[in-house]
């Protein structure tokens, strides 16, 4: 460190080698904090992505969306004055802790800064930053992987709201579809829209009934055309990019008919309460025109320890209810630990 006045750069060339470390560029008294603060923030970047997720299963844990939800154990109160609730806990907990790592980054900013780039301002900022950011995320690591373990999944939840006030989600693609069969995009819209209005926030409003009802859309699209209007196998087309990117295997969650939420945990898979809730299927098993689609004819073959995927058949050492599935309907449901078991 310094000008090597009276330690030679060798010596401390052998002692970071031994450290497994390599000396600094250039140093004063004390290494540029810039090195520090790049650490800290490379947390609360990480931090940021756990709040990222954290946020999205809190609005999707809201009575009026409810399409996950996270695990809620026997005895567990999820508020002491109404005993309805149950409160995305450790959700709200990882979002609370990310703003506590973003504000260690402006502390480590401003040790950048030193007189003579060479006072120890730092270090009381230091000894309290360092190691209280590190097991902060530590913490928030552990309690994400808890919650998308247990995760609830609703499908048919995702359905109801795909589908809330007939579809009206789905204007886009009626649009364009009017519009590639000759309708102006304005005369398109106008349609579209005086349909998606007149369902909108009405008891018993049918988007879709409407536009069957509709001669504006009926003299240029038939039937299938407009149920092509209103199925999800567009926008799940293109879906097996996004898994081959994270490297792993392209997954369908099909809801089987039982009221029962989806649940990514290998600690329930052989109880009767977890079989036959969802299994994971590679075809398109999607109904035309309802969404998210019911698939009763594929078996399911709850995910266990020791199943892995192209397995067509229950391990002997997993006893639960489950029964042997057709290769091309077996595996686990993807979601859970990071073996890819469910």
């Amino acid at each position: 460190m310094g000008t090597y006045a009276n330690t030679d750069p060798q010596v401390e060339a052998i002692a970071c080698a031994k450290l497994g470390l390599v000396p600094d560029t250039a140093s004063t008294q004390v290494i540029s904090r810039d090195r520090h603060t790049e650490y800290v923030q490379t947390l609360a970047l990480v931090g940021a992505a756990l709040e990222r997720f954290s946020t999205e299963i809190r609005n999707l844990q809201r009575t009026d969306v409810l399409e996950v939800e996270e695990n809620f154990a026997k005895g567990q109160k999820g508020s002491s004055a109404m005993p309805h609730k149950r409160n995305p806990i450790r959700s709200e907990r990882i979002g609370g802790l990310a703003r506590v790592l973003r504000s260690y980054t402006v502390a480590a900013l401003e040790n950048c800064a030193l007189w003579h780039e060479r006072d120890i301002s730092h270090s009381s900022v230091e000894r309290m930053m360092l190691p209280d950011c590190s097991v902060t995320l530590h913490f928030m690591l552990r309690e994400m992987t808890e919650v998308v373990k247990g995760l609830g999944v609703y499908p048919n939840n995702m359905a109801r709201n795909m589908n809330v006030y007939g579809g009206v989600v789905f204007s886009q693609r009626v649009l364009l579809a009017l519009v590639e069969s000759g309708v102006s995009r304005e005369d398109a819209y106008r349609i579209v829209q005086r349909n998606a209005h007149t369902a909108w926030n009405t008891e018993g409003g049918n988007f879709r009934a409407n536009l069957e009802a509709d001669s504006d859309v009926t003299s240029r699209l038939n039937a299938e055309q407009l149920a092509d209007c209103f199925s999800t196998d567009l926008h799940q087309a293109n879906l097996g990019v996004i898994w081959e990117r994270i490297g792993t295997e392209p997954a369908r969650l099909t809801f089987t008919g039982q009221p029962s939420p989806a649940r990514f945990s290998t600690a329930r898979c052989c109880s009767p309460r977890a079989a036959g809730r969802v299994t994971h299927t590679s075809n398109r098993a999607l109904d035309r025109g309802h969404g998210l689609g019911v698939n009763k004819n594929v078996p399911v073959l709850p995910a266990c320890p020791g199943f892995s995927p192209g397995d067509t058949a229950r391990p002997a050492e997993c006893s639960g209810p489950g029964r042997a599935a057709p290769a091309a309907a077996a595996g686990p449901v993807r979601g859970g630990r990071s073996s890819g078991r469910g």
